[in-house]
């Protein structure tokens, strides 16, 4: 299943809010995920570059 160009953005949005208001930084999360910084990156970015499965792992983290 692929998502629209609107909810691509949108999850995006909502994986980098969830990310704010957490209480882990960006390093603490790759670490945890064992993910490069630039990997994480394209998660948060949503720009086709990410797999699927890391995408649901940020999601869920």
């Amino acid at each position: 299943m692929s998502l629209t160009d609107a909810q691509t953005a949108r999850t995006g949005q909502e994986l980098r809010r969830h990310l704010e208001v957490s209480d882990l930084t960006r390093q603490q999360l790759c670490e945890w995920l064992d993910l490069s910084p630039p990997e994480l990156e394209h998660v948060l970015q949503m720009d086709g570059h990410a797999h699927p499965v890391t995408t649901w792992l940020v999601r869920d983290a």
